[in-house]
Formats: structure tokens, C-alpha cells, sequence
């Protein structure tokens, strides 16, 4: 969630200076989404500082975010200058671990567009069920000349653990037409070898 923040705030700063001269109110909202990521960036490390201190009683942390928090990361990346579409065709009520682990999915490969594509990267987000999984593709359509990873990053990876412990998979890599994708499947009860 940090790492998330910080990029989000680093690609917004470069935002800002590109714009400054031309664009002053878009270097000010700029400005202000790099302020609010700056802030959720601090909740999230007292968030975390809480958990790690033995001493500290637990009663006071929130939840973690499910599928019901993906309009506002969605807002986020929007306000980030990235041009996201979401298709949402999920209807099986699902666990709190399936939630949680398709919202950071979502939100690391949407903070891989901003970071490789830059503002101004079309994305699409599609969830779907099949009656035994729920499948979650993220597809960027960022310029062919940008370049990518040769190989997973610590996001990717995490993404892919994230899906591998819940009996789930993960592929991503290039699109043949340009851009990125990431196709994950979580089985809906979120327990391996379903």
C-alpha cells in the first residue's frame, strides 16, 4: 500500500513539473493528489508501525480493503492522470481473503500502468466469475514504445504469490497489439486446490 502511494505521489510530482508553466490549476491538483497519497502513505506506515509494536493493543485497526473499496482506489488513479474503465460482472458473494487479495491485485497493476505508462494510459479492469473462480484482467493500452520490465519485479511477484496462496494463478507480460496484461483466477472460496 506504501510502495502504491509513493508511486502514485512520484508520478504525480512529474506530472506537476511538466505541467507548471502551461497548466497552473493542473500543477495545483496535482499537487493536491501528491498531498492526499502523502497522507494515506502515513496512515498506512502508522498502520503498519501499530502492528508490528507487541505492546500496542490490536482493537483499534481497521480492515483491510475489499472489492467494496474499488471505486475510490479506481478515483485515485483517475485523479493520477490515468484513463481507467472497469467491467465489474462479479455476483457470488465472496471471502474477505478473496477480496483483499483481488483489490491489491487491481491496485499493484494499475500502480505498474502509471509507473511504465504514465499519465495519460488507457487501462481496463475486468472482473468475471465462472461459478468456480472469479478471473481478474487488468489491460493497459500504453505506447509499444515504452519499456517494460524483462522480468517480474517485486509487484509481479507479489501478485502472483498473492493468487498461488489462495489455490489461484497469475500470468502477465506483454500484449501482441502493444501495452500489458495481467490475468489473474482466485477461486471464489479462496482455498487451494479448489
Amino acid at each position: 500500500m506504501v510502495a502504491h502511494q509513493v508511486s502514485m505521489m512520484t508520478v504525480q510530482a512529474g506530472a506537476a513539473q511538466a505541467v507548471v508553466a502551461a497548466d497552473p490549476e493542473g500543477a495545483r491538483q496535482a499537487m493536491a493528489a501528491v498531498e492526499l497519497a502523502g497522507r494515506q502513505a502515513l496512515d498506512e506506515l502508522r498502520h503498519l508501525l501499530g502492528v508490528l509494536r507487541p505492546e500496542n493493543e490490536r482493537d483499534g485497526l481497521g480492515p483491510q480493503p475489499g472489492l467494496a473499496e474499488l471505486p475510490r482506489l479506481i478515483a485515485r488513479v483517475r485523479t493520477a492522470g490515468l484513463d481507467v474503465q472497469i467491467t465489474d460482472d462479479l455476483r457470488t458473494p465472496l471471502p474477505t481473503r478473496v477480496q483483499l487479495s483481488a483489490f491489491r491485485i487491481i491496485q499493484e497493476a494499475l500502480t505498474n500502468v502509471l509507473k511504465h505508462g504514465g499519465p495519460g494510459t488507457r487501462a481496463e479492469v475486468h472482473l468475471r466469475e465462472d461459478g468456480t473462480a472469479i478471473t481478474i484482467e487488468i489491460l493497459d493500452h500504453a505506447q509499444t514504445g515504452i519499456a517494460r520490465p524483462q522480468r517480474a519485479g517485486h509487484g509481479i511477484v507479489g501478485m502472483r504469490e498473492r493468487a498461488t496462496l489462495l489455490g489461484g494463478s497469475l500470468d502477465a507480460g506483454p500484449r501482441p497489439e502493444g501495452g500489458f496484461r495481467v490475468l489473474a483466477r482466485l477461486p471464489l472460496t479462496g482455498e487451494a486446490g479448489v
